[in-house]
C-alpha cells in the first residue's frame, strides 16, 4: 500500500483560486485600477481645497522643536542631528 505524503507547503484544493476568478483577473485589475485612479483624483481635489482654506491651522506647530526636560541627564553628548 502506497502512502503519498504531501509537502508542508502544499495547500488543500479548497484554498486555491477558482479557474473562473483566475482567468477573469484582467477585468478585476481594470476595476481595481479604476478605483485607485478615482481615489487619487478625489484625494488631489480634496488636498487642493484644504490648501486654499485659510481657516485650517495646524495646532501642533508650536510644539516643535520640543523643549528639553531638565530632569533627564544624558551620559553622552548630543549629536547635531
Amino acid at each position: 500500500m502506497n502512502f503519498i505524503r504531501k509537502p508542508e507547503w502544499a495547500m488543500p484544493e479548497r484554498e486555491a483560486t477558482p479557474e473562473t476568478v483566475f482567468f477573469d483577473r484582467r477585468n478585476f485589475l481594470k476595476g481595481a485600477a479604476g478605483a485607485v485612479a478615482a481615489g487619487a483624483l478625489g484625494g488631489i481635489a480634496g488636498a487642493g481645497a484644504a490648501e486654499t482654506s485659510k481657516a485650517h491651522k495646524d495646532k501642533t506647530l508650536d510644539l516643535y522643536p520640543a523643549k528639553r526636560n531638565p530632569d533627564v541627564k544624558l551620559d553622552c553628548p548630543l549629536t547635531e542631528e
